[in-house]
């Protein structure tokens, strides 16, 4: 509902609000930065629900909310918002190569083809990291980017046993999510109350945090139910995965 308003009064053509008005309309800087803000965060919303709901997003990503150095300022964001907005276009890049192929039941891409994107995602990925961690941009920041490695490495599970890869694969799956819920319960602690009547951020979570740990708790419980149990840290996997459930 967001996407569509925000297309249906110009938001991602803030230059041209006059062709989707029927008044005169002039904008000053501050009313147009306004105008870019509120579609960056527009698309990150619907990003995250189609995300977490496993779904086609409608997002807009064009020109309005493309890296311009130079340019206008009113087209720059904030430092936090941006890298949010990085992070949800990995997120979307990911979501319609690896899971949006037409000639599949699942829609999921072919195992060759798969193994090659995974290649490709995590050489994005691992500049992405380095991008925003050197920004030092905080806890949600930072919560959001491993959500995002999570959803990548998910993919783990469509590999078949003749997968290049395939261990690496489900190695870097466990990584992922151990590292996602590191983070989770890291990020709840430093915000939770001194006193003891309320919870951290989770009472606050958005849905797609708590659908991403949902998804994490599974995988856990998955990967210590299989072959791979031996591979890993059990111990620590059953820690993490009964503190996750504590969680929801």
């Amino acid at each position: 509902v967001m996407m569509k308003t925000a297309t249906g009064i110009g938001l991602h053509r803030p230059n041209h609000i006059q062709d989707f008005s029927r008044t005169s309309v002039e904008l000053n800087r501050e009313q147009l930065a306004d105008r870019v803000t509120t579609l960056a965060v527009c698309n990150i919303v619907a990003q995250n629900v189609g995300t977490g709901y496993g779904q086609p997003a409608s997002t807009l990503y064009d020109w309005t909310l493309a890296l311009r150095p130079g340019d206008d300022a009113s087209f720059h964001l904030s430092p936090e918002l941006e890298a949010r907005l990085q992070i949800e276009r990995f997120c979307d890049k990911v979501s319609k190569e690896m899971y949006s192929n037409a000639s599949d039941p699942r829609g999921v891409a072919g195992d060759e083809h798969r193994a090659m994107l995974m290649r490709v995602y995590r050489r994005d990925y691992g500049e992405l990291h380095a991008s925003v961690m050197s920004q030092q941009l905080g806890p949600i920041v930072t919560l959001h980017l491993r959500a995002a490695a999570l959803h990548m490495r998910l993919a783990g599970f469509f590999d078949s046993s003749n997968t290049p890869g395939y261990m690496d694969d489900l190695m870097g799956l466990w990584r992922a999510t151990t590292s996602f819920l590191d983070e989770l319960l890291e990020v709840d602690k430093v915000t939770s109350p001194r006193d003891s009547f309320g919870g951290g951020i989770l009472l606050h979570a958005t849905n797609y945090i708590q659908q991403m740990l949902i998804a994490a708790s599974f995988t856990l419980l998955k990967l210590m139910r299989s072959f791979f149990a031996k591979t890993i840290d059990f111990h620590r996997g059953r820690s993490l995965f009964h503190r996750s459930i504590q969680l929801g």
